[in-house]
Order: C-alpha cells, then sequence, then structure tokens
C-alpha cells in the first residue's frame, strides 16, 4: 500500500504545485470555492492514481496517466477567477513548464538509481523553487500576456496543448521505455519545450511593441483632436472680441444718442430703450461656476442644446482653481458633453435631457447624466466602446486625463439614462 502511495505521489506532487499557482499566484473566485477545488483535485486524483496503481501495476498505469491528470483539472475551473478559455489558455502554458520539470525527476531518479522516495524529496524541491519563482516573477508577464493576446488566445491555447500533448506521446506512447534512455527524452522535451516558449517569449514580445505603436497612435489622435479643438476655442474668442470690439463702437455711439435725449427732455423714450436693451440682453451672459474657462464651455454647450432642444441642467461648484490646468479640465468636460449631445440627439424630443453636477470638496466630484437609448456597448474594464471607424478617441482622451490627475472614472447605462461619474 505504501509503495502504492509512493508512486502516486511522484505524479501528484508536480500537478498540485501547478494548481497551487494557479490559485494563489493568477488568483481565485472565492475562498470556498478555492477550498473545494484543492481538496477535491487531492482527493481525486490521488484516489484515482492510487485505484489504478493498485489494481493495474505501476509499468500498465502510465499510458492512462496523462488522461488521469488531465480529467482531475475540471476542478481547475472551480478555483478560477477566470472564464473558461482564459483558465484552458493557463492550463496549457502550465503544463509546458510541468512536463519537463516531471521528466527531469525522473530522468535523475533513472540515470542516477535513486529510489522513489529520494525522488519525492526532489519534486518537492524543484517544484518549490520553481512555485516561488512562479508566483513572485511570473504572475504578471502572464497576466498581461492574457490580456494582450485576447485575440490570440484560442490559437496559443492549442498551439501550447499541441505540444504538451506531443511531448507525452514522445516520452509514454513512442514505444520505448522511459527508463531505457530517460536523458534522450528529456533532452527531446526540453527542445520542444525550448523552441516553444521561445515563440512565446517572442509573441509577448511584439505584442507589447503593438501594444506600444497603438498607444502612440492614440496620442496622436488625441494630440491632433486637442489641437483642432483649441482652434476652435480660439476662433470663437476671436468672434467673441470682435464682437466686443464692434458692441464698444456703437455704444459709444448709443451713449451719445441717449445723451443727446436726455438734454433735449426725451426722458420716457429713454427708459423705454433702456428696458427694453436690457431684456433683449437678460440671457446673453450668465455665471453656471466659477471658473471662467468651464463656464465658457457650460455656455456654449448651453447654447447647443438649446438649438438641438435638449433640456440643459446645471449644478456647478467649480471654484476658479481646483485644479492644475483649466484647459485640460475643459477638454475632458467638452469631450463628454459632445458624447452627452450626441446620445441626447437620438432620443425622442419630449425626452432629451442634459445634467452635469459638480462639487468641490477638496476633491472635484463630477457628474454628467443625460438621456441615451440602450445600445451602448461597454468593453471589459466599463468603458464605453464605438464600433465604427474614427469614433471612440474623445472616450480615450478622458480616461487619459483621468489616469494622469490619479482620479477615477466611471460609466453606466440604467433605464436609458447615461451616467458618467469623475473624481478628480
Amino acid at each position: 500500500m505504501l509503495e502504492t502511495v509512493i508512486y502516486a505521489l511522484k505524479y501528484f506532487i508536480p500537478n498540485f504545485y501547478c494548481i497551487l499557482f494557479h490559485t494563489f499566484g493568477l488568483g481565485y473566485k472565492t475562498k470556498k470555492r478555492a477550498i473545494i477545488g484543492l481538496m477535491g483535485y487531492t482527493i481525486y486524483l490521488m484516489g484515482f492514481l492510487c485505484f489504478s496503481i493498485s489494481h493495474l501495476g505501476y509499468r500498465q498505469t502510465i499510458p492512462f496517466l496523462y488522461f488521469i491528470m488531465l480529467s482531475a483539472e475540471i476542478f481547475r475551473f472551480i478555483i478560477s477567477s477566470d472564464p473558461p478559455l482564459q483558465t484552458l489558455y493557463m492550463l496549457c502554458v502550465q503544463n509546458n513548464i510541468l512536463t519537463p520539470t516531471h521528466l527531469f525527476c525522473n530522468a535523475i531518479r533513472e540515470g542516477f538509481s535513486l529510489s522513489y522516495i529520494t525522488v519525492l524529496w526532489i519534486e518537492i524541491f524543484v517544484c518549490s523553487i520553481i512555485y516561488f519563482l512562479g508566483t513572485k516573477y511570473w504572475v504578471k508577464p502572464f497576466r498581461k500576456l492574457l490580456k494582450l493576446s485576447k485575440e490570440g488566445q484560442a490559437f496559443i491555447t492549442f498551439t501550447s496543448a499541441s505540444v504538451s500533448t506531443l511531448v507525452v506521446i514522445i516520452t509514454t506512447y513512442f514505444g520505448v521505455y522511459f527508463g531505457d534512455n530517460p536523458f534522450f527524452y528529456l533532452a527531446v522535451s526540453i527542445f520542444l519545450e525550448g523552441i516553444y516558449f521561445l515563440c512565446l517569449i517572442k509573441f509577448y514580445k511584439n505584442t507589447l511593441r503593438i501594444q506600444e505603436l497603438t498607444r502612440k497612435n492614440e496620442k496622436t489622435a488625441m494630440l491632433e483632436l486637442s489641437v483642432k479643438m483649441t482652434k476652435e476655442r480660439l476662433s470663437l474668442l476671436e468672434e467673441s472680441a470682435e464682437l466686443m470690439k464692434i458692441e464698444k463702437h456703437d455704444r459709444r455711439h448709443i451713449n451719445t444718442m441717449l445723451l443727446q435725449m436726455l438734454k433735449g427732455g426725451q426722458i420716457e423714450k429713454v427708459i423705454q430703450y433702456l428696458t427694453h436693451s436690457l431684456k433683449a440682453n437678460n440671457t446673453i451672459t450668465k455665471n453656471y461656476c466659477e471658473n471662467i474657462t468651464v463656464n465658457a464651455l457650460i455656455s456654449y454647450y448651453a447654447e447647443v442644446c438649446q438649438k438641438n432642444g435638449i433640456k440643459f441642467m446645471t449644478s456647478l461648484d467649480i471654484p476658479e482653481k481646483c485644479v492644475k490646468d483649466d484647459m485640460e479640465l475643459s477638454m475632458a468636460l467638452s469631450n463628454l458633453l459632445e458624447n452627452a449631445v450626441n446620445a441626447a440627439k437620438k432620443v425622442n424630443d419630449k425626452k432629451r435631457f442634459i445634467q452635469i453636477s459638480a462639487l468641490y470638496t477638496g476633491q472635484l466630484l463630477i457628474e454628467i447624466k443625460n438621456s441615451s437609448l440602450s445600445d451602448v456597448l461597454f468593453n471589459s474594464d466599463g468603458y464605453p466602446i464605438s464600433l465604427r471607424e474614427n469614433h471612440g478617441t474623445g472616450t480615450k482622451s478622458v480616461l487619459t486625463y483621468v489616469e494622469k490627475m490619479n482620479g477615477e472614472i466611471s460609466y453606466q447605462l440604467k433605464e436609458n439614462i447615461f451616467y458618467v461619474r469623475i473624481n478628480l
């Protein structure tokens, strides 16, 4: 019985370290599921191995070992916090580390005629080192590779599984007992797995380069958008300055006229003119907040909403100096309000509205909500995305600004109302 347990442990130990790495390195869904998964994995795999070895014999069990250990991996899906395809992907990559480790320990035993007890201690030692290195240095690259290769996960999973299966077939089903040439089969395994990991590392580096180029392109697009918006704002300022110049010129003539009318005793006519003038200009200037730059932006979008039949509501407590760069804040708000206007315009006229609120309490809290259709798509991070070409740059620009300010942003669509909340 003891001999059966030792044989079973020889295959169980590397696999158990593998699932431990997945649980505590890559993450588990809940503690309860982690405990159930690890206990189930241990009982199932050890029980199945002991049963097979005791009834079939050690040598006769070897051809079925791969399938026994593979079937035990169902418990990994109970533990894992990732979707099934990602879990399978990580399992296959781990198996390509596990297989050479197991073969290495076997080669040491066969080459130096060591006892199985000694091999168990070697396995524990080697697996402990790999586990330590894995949890300390490999988790972040592993996770990053997983995130970067979302589109190619199925292909990489298939490649990883194929390499692992090929190594198992060569070392188990090739018709020659492993013990006759342990170092040869170990060398074959290391060669195949080495090529696999070199390709995986190359893929990882290329993906990082692609991501960096994508970021640079996005920054270029944001810069172009920034330049465009700055030009538009400068144009508006020039128009305002020209209007003020004309108004100042006209005001001088009007004042001269009013003075002459007063000298002539036409007081009633002067009163009528001034009353009419005040009513006509009552809505020209409105103070939404103390911050001049933001106030100008809100004034502009208030006019845009009025032209498009959108009810525009504000409650803004934004001091003059609450952020480092007023223009960057205004650009972020401009992108959000532009998206809000575009969304509200798609809604029935009577239901169109945009409401922007802001409160400064040492931190600037902003909420924008607007009427919207229910066709908004979100990515895995909870940010809205657009399937239309050359769209979505504004959202990325806002996210870049929020990250730069070490702030937080969240999006939500609830009952045809779209919410954006920012904490700066």
